[in-house]
């Protein structure tokens, strides 16, 4: 959900401390990024970002950042 500048997720089916989780976590996100039109990025794993767009995900510990130039990318992203 994006709004005042922020973008706002959820992560469900995760347990802390559990050594496959972030290999889970991973698999779960490519699933979900890659038919949206993102990529991860080759040399910085873990980095996706979007082909036309150019929106940044990433996906660290429990947290998340985006990176965007343009509002609208990050709101039409939300559709997905």
């Amino acid at each position: 959900m994006a709004k005042n500048k922020r973008v706002l997720a959820e992560v469900k089916k995760s347990m802390y401390g559990l050594p496959q989780a972030g290999k889970q976590a991973h698999n779960k996100l490519a699933k979900h990024l890659k038919p949206c039109g993102f990529e991860e990025k080759t040399l910085t794993p873990g980095l996706w970002q979007n082909k036309t767009t150019g929106l940044k995900f990433t996906l660290v510990v429990d947290d998340f950042g985006v990176e965007y130039t343009n509002v609208k990318h990050v709101l039409n992203f939300h559709g997905h």
